[in-house]
Order: C-alpha cells, then structure tokens, then sequence
C-alpha cells in the first residue's frame, strides 16, 4: 500500500501512473477489493487490549480476518473489567458491518482498478468497480464515467418475476431461521456440558466466565451470516422500496431468533430420542412433527419462566443486534441499488 499513491477527490486516475491495487493476500483484482480495517478487543480481567487488523483484500481474505477479528473479540474481549465489556460490543458492531472502510481511499482504489479493467478489454468487472464505488458515496463523477461506459456497451437488464421473487423472499426467510437454529443447538450443547461440569464439581470461576461465549461468538457469525442473506435476496430480486426492504429485514432478523429457539427444542427432542425416553415410536414421531414446525413458539413459551437472567440478557441483546442488522443491511443495499439504478440511461 506504500507504493499506491491515493487521492481524496472521485476523479478516476490514469492506471498509467500509479501500481495497480492489488489483494496483498493473493493478488485478486476485482470489484471486491477493499482498504479496510477490523478492529478487535481481547482482555484478560482487568487489561483491556484494542488492536485492528489492516489491510488491502479482496473479499476471501476480508472475512478471514473479519471472522478471525470477531471471534477475538466475541470470545475474550468482553470479559476485561470495566472496559472489556465496554469496548468489546462497540468493536462487534462495527465488524458486522465489514470494518471500518475509509471512503475516498477505497473509492480511489476501485476507480484505478476500474480504468485499468477497460484498458484491459474486462468492460463487466470495470462496472462493477464503479458500482462498488457508490457503496461509499453517491457521486456525480462516478455516475457520469458508468453513464460513459454503458452508453458504449449497454447495460445488462435481469427482471425477476412474481414466483422468482417468492421463492427468493421464500428462501431468505427459510435460510434466517437455519441460521438460528445452528445457534440454538450450539448453545444446548453447551448447557449440556456446563450442566455436566457442574454435577461433578469440576466447574471454577473462569468455566462459569468462559461458559457463555461460545453463544456470544455464535450469535456474531449469525449476524454476518444473516447480513450476507439479505444483501443477496434484495440484489436479486432488485428492490429499490426502502420501506418493504426494511420490513424484509426485520422479519429476517426475528426469523434468526425464532431458529435459536427451534434449534434448542430440537436438539432436546434428539436428546430425548437418543436416551430412549419417548414410551413408543408413535410418540416419537407426533413429537418430532410438532417440534419441527412449531417446536420454536412452544420453546419460547416455556423457556422465558425458567431461563436464566444472563441467557434472558443475551436473547434480548441478540434480538437487538439481529434486528439492526437487518435494517442496517436494508437500508444500505436498497440505496446502492438505488444509486447504481439512477445512473442507467
């Protein structure tokens, strides 16, 4: 990065003049690529330490370390006290919305790569190049280059139908709540093993610290996860109505909530059939059917009066985290759709 020389204007620079930017990982040179920064907080009690990963990367390298970055943070920044538990949520909040990512650097980076990509004959990736730029602003300068380009080589249209469009909604909804159902067995597994450690008496303080952040962690991945379902779906099926975006990403995100609560009384009900407690196959099977359509409100309906309060803080804290980003994502990929659809000619 020493050798590219970045500007603070949109004005597209002659590929001539400076290094083509590049993945420092693998050398990727596409739309993908991004100056970006993820910050992560690990403690130890009562030291807190706050470091960042920085880099130029194209998208594979980017969620390594936004994982590597997230689980850090998820599994040992939380636990320092008073700052831990302080910095910890701030530094998950901005790596679930992909790290800190300096607008004019990544504009100018995408706009070098985009000129070299036409000199090069790669029209399609010089698009989405400029595209990508107006993730970070909306700029007249990127507008009239993408205008320039398309009045050449045209500009692909892809309409989605009325079926296409369910089934994609359909699908985004059925992918939310597997989400969550991961988590939800994730953490019965946990309950399960911490329950075993405390019947032997083999448990100590730093087990009952440690005892929850595995849910922690899981519930970062399921928000990235969940961040990825709704860009995608309102990429394909081309929305550009903020109000029905939004409402797609909140029922997406309470669709996560209720998969964690489908994914407990599953792997509950798996227990039960493992240990042989069903009194015949009948039961078994009227159990199982009724768990997997609607083992989730059953649990909700139980679990709230006998849960622990710090479980009970963690689904309200996850609920929360869930349900912004939804709307975040939302919001965020209905106005870069809207921004790309406003320089069509």
């Amino acid at each position: 990065m020493s050798e590219l020389q970045l500007e603070s204007n949109d004005q597209p620079a002659p590929s001539s003049h400076v290094q083509i930017p590049a993945c420092q990982k693998c050398g990727r040179q596409d739309e993908t690529l991004r100056l970006v920064i993820f910050p992560f907080v690990f403690s130890l009690v009562v030291i807190t330490f706050r470091r960042s990963f920085k880099g130029l990367w194209c998208r594979t390298h980017q969620r390594q370390q936004q994982l590597i970055a997230g689980l850090i943070s998820a599994l040992f920044g939380w636990i320092g006290i008073p700052f831990g538990i302080i910095y910890a949520p701030i530094s998950i909040l901005q790596l679930a919305k992909g790290g800190i990512q300096p607008a004019d650097p990544n504009i100018q980076i995408l706009s070098i790569l985009a000129e070299d990509k036409i000199n090069k004959g790669d029209v399609t990736t010089a698009t989405r190049c400029l595209e990508e730029c107006l993730k970070f602003r909306d700029s007249v300068e990127i507008k009239k280059r993408l205008n320039q380009i398309r009045s050449i080589y045209g500009a692909e249209a892809e309409p989605i139908g009325c079926i296409q469009l369910v089934i994609a909604l359909v699908r985004a909804i059925f992918f939310s709540v597997l989400i969550g159902t991961g988590i939800g067995i994730l953490d019965y597994i946990r309950s399960f093993l911490v329950g075993l450690m405390i019947g032997s008496n083999a448990i100590s303080i730093i087990l009952v610290i440690f005892a929850w952040t595995p849910l922690i962690a899981a519930i970062y991945l399921g928000g990235l996860g969940l961040s990825n379902i709704i860009e995608k779906t309102l990429l394909r099926v081309k929305s550009k109505a903020l109000g029905l975006a939004i409402s797609f990403g909140i029922i997406s995100g309470l669709s996560v909530m209720y998969g964690i609560f489908e994914g407990i009384i599953i792997a509950d009900n798996i227990y039960f059939i493992l240990s042989h407690q069903f009194q015949s196959i009948g039961q078994m099977v009227i159990a199982s059917i009724i768990t997997l359509f609607a083992g989730g409100f059953f649990e909700m309906a139980g679990l709230f009066g006998k849960t622990s309060i710090i479980f009970s803080i963690i689904l309200l804290l996850a609920t929360v985290f869930f349900l912004w980003i939804g709307v975040w994502k939302a919001r965020e990929t209905v106005r870069w759709q809207q921004r790309k659809d406003n320089t069509l000619i």
